[in-house]
């Protein structure tokens, strides 16, 4: 038989196959033919949307309006070092939420990241989650809302092995609060987790995780280094380009529409972006079009996205520059 020895975690199974079924493979994948789908147009379900310069300032007000009556506020480091944190905690005060911080979400969040900031929220007595920074950390925000609420370990909700359907309600509120514009993440259901017991990034996915509230304020994308602008500006071009041609749904007009315009947004600012953090029209352009490609990347990814995912895990790269190499 083939492969009996090697038990892969979490639950050790062993993914064998039978003598029996290697002896007919061949003959039956040279015989397979791909039944006739029916292709089924679906709209997504997209977050409630703050956009504009300024908008940030209306966070409390609409957290409120959720019921969040004590938040996690989620961040990086970096982000944490820019005040931002403390800002929403601020506005989260003036209209009678509680919040508590946790800032030390990582790169790429691993699992064991994921595990200590859901147990804080469960420590803290939270009801809600506020993200603010980039892909990671609102890639973390809603790992956390599935494991707070959730039985088990998180690799049981990878996306490819049934985790989908395993995610119940209620999960908490999640409010996103983009700093980049590339990953889009603030926009749809998908949250990339690193496993490094595995070496590899799994996806966690469920309709369950939209952001309540996507608060896409340009003004603080002003503070993104060039380098940053120009990493995170080629994931949103990755998400359009690989949007528009993906083939989980061959006709989507939809989708096509948004990473079409994704595309002529990103062609027509990110080299002003790049050239000028300040320029607020480059940088509201590239901010739509992230949240473009976050919702177009729906109809199905691409071999640049594959190969990204790979290559920066193994080499610990940032991904949009890892997209742009895939």
């Amino acid at each position: 038989a083939f492969i009996r020895t090697e038990p892969l975690p979490p639950t050790n199974s062993v993914f064998d196959v039978e003598d029996s079924e290697l002896d007919s493979i061949w003959e039956r994948m040279e015989t397979y033919s791909q039944p006739e789908k029916i292709w089924e147009v679906r709209l997504p379900t997209i977050p409630s949307i703050l956009f504009g310069a300024g908008v940030f300032q209306m966070l409390g007000e609409r957290a409120r309006g959720l019921n969040i009556k004590k938040a996690l506020v989620v961040s990086g480091p970096t982000t944490k070092r820019l005040g931002r944190p403390d800002e929403i905690q601020g506005m989260l005060e003036m209209n009678g939420i509680a919040s508590a911080v946790f800032s030390e979400v990582e790169s790429d969040p691993p699992v064991e990241n994921i595990e200590k900031a859901a147990q804080f929220y469960k420590e803290q007595g939270c009801d809600g989650i506020i993200t603010v920074g980039g892909g990671s950390a609102m890639d973390a925000a809603k790992a956390i809302a599935v494991r707070a609420s959730q039985p088990g370990i998180l690799t049981e909700y990878e996306n490819m092995v049934g985790g989908r359907a395993k995610i119940k309600p209620p999960v908490p509120p999640i409010i996103c609060i983009p700093t980049t514009s590339g990953t889009g993440s603030e926009t749809n259901q998908f949250a990339i987790i690193t496993d490094k017991q595995r070496n590899v990034k799994f996806t966690i996915m469920s309709d369950l995780m939209i952001p309540k509230l996507a608060v896409i304020d340009p003004v603080l994308c002003k503070t993104m280094p060039p380098t940053v602008t120009a990493g995170t500006g080629a994931d949103a071009l990755a998400h359009c380009v690989e949007g528009y041609v993906g083939m989980a749904a061959a006709y989507h007009p939809y989708y096509e529409a948004l990473a079409l315009y994704g595309v002529k947004l990103i062609g027509g600012s990110l080299r002003a972006a790049y050239n000028n953090g300040e320029d607020i029209d480059a940088r509201t352009d590239m901010c739509m079009a992230a949240a473009f490609g976050g919702i177009a990347f729906t109809k199905g990814l691409g071999l640049g996205h594959a190969i990204g995912h790979v290559v920066g895990t193994y080499y610990h790269i940032p991904h949009g520059k890892a997209c742009a190499l895939g």
